[in-house]
């Protein structure tokens, strides 16, 4: 990044932890689809914001509207150019990585569910 300064990057990563108290918080649906439009159009406006992607990506991907997650790509296909190659790509690569995490996730904690309905069952 050409114009890095500290000052900078202190605010998206002030405004991303936040965004995801926010999201673990209240964990609603459409609240969750609204932040992430929001959070797509700050991220259009202001580039410094993208590095928190993945971060936002994890919190709505498997929510009941997945397929807007989609969306969250729009910022990161528009501002490729303003970051290095290596940035773009360690950026890819967390997203990857927070959709199998987040997939593995909701994996476990349904066998969880599953665990306790059935040690429910038995202890009656």
């Amino acid at each position: 990044i050409e114009n890095y300064d500290i000052e900078k990057s202190i605010l998206p990563i002030l405004v991303i932890v936040a965004i995801t108290c926010f999201l673990e918080y209240f964990s609603k649906d459409k609240l969750n689809i609204i932040v992430l439009i929001s959070y797509s159009i700050v991220c259009i406006l202001y580039h410094e914001f993208l590095m928190g992607i993945p971060i936002i990506f994890y919190d709505t991907i498997f929510s009941k509207y997945k397929y807007i997650c989609i969306l969250i790509l729009i910022p990161y296909i528009m501002n490729i150019h303003k970051y290095p190659h290596m940035i773009s790509i360690m950026i890819l690569g967390l997203l990857s990585t927070s959709a199998i995490l987040k997939f593995n996730t909701v994996k476990y904690e349904n066998l969880h569910d599953k665990f306790i309905k059935q040690r429910d069952d038995l202890t009656e």
